[in-house]
């Protein structure tokens, strides 16, 4: 799916972006979100994480890219957006968020539930990670839920300190190191 290194099905599209992001965001750390996304992303993002320790920092996504750089900082893990945003038709300036990403070292995810793989890959255009409701257009139907994540295997974590948890042994899996499996999060 995208072109990416590998994927997992989960229950719904809002358990792929609640996945995706407790994957690389422990307390204490931070995202930098569109605050044109899906009402259910913005309530994760706004209510339900801080209530774990992870703060969302919203902008508007036809702000200046030096607006939104500043909202990154030590502790962003992720910035996000979606490639249609759900209900506004905001369309993402992938260029803009790419090179913030980029420049800060920070994964780079989209939710491309809207488009669907088949108008638009994200990962073409400097996404990292692509997340999607399967209930919209994916299935074809809309009658059953699920989601997906999908990891571009893009993102170099060592190159920043940023994800150290993935650079150092995981005692919980046997001493396994997470950027040693093919610079990939997901898998």
């Amino acid at each position: 799916l995208d072109g990416g290194t590998m994927g997992i099905a989960t229950a719904s599209g809002m358990s792929a972006t609640l996945l995706a992001i407790l994957n690389v965001c422990n307390a204490g750390d931070n995202i930098v979100s569109a605050n044109a996304v899906y009402g259910g992303t913005y309530n994760l993002f706004s209510v339900t994480l801080p209530k774990y320790g992870i703060e969302c920092r919203f902008f508007d996504p036809d702000a200046p890219k030096e607006e939104i750089e500043k909202l990154v900082d030590e502790r962003t893990k992720v910035i996000f957006a979606e490639t249609i945003a759900n209900p506004t038709i905001v369309v993402l300036d992938f260029e803009k968020l790419a090179s913030i990403a980029k420049e800060n070292q920070v994964l780079f995810m989209v939710d491309n539930t809207l488009v669907t793989p088949v108008l638009c890959r994200p990962l073409d255009f400097g996404a990292n990670v692509v997340l999607y409701s399967s209930s919209k257009y994916l299935d074809g139907h809309a009658v059953a839920l699920g989601g997906c994540i999908v990891d571009g295997g893009n993102f170099d974590f060592s190159k920043t300190k940023r994800y150290e948890e993935f650079l150092v042994p995981d005692e919980s899996y046997h001493g396994l190191v997470y950027a040693s499996l093919g610079n990939t999060a997901f898998g």
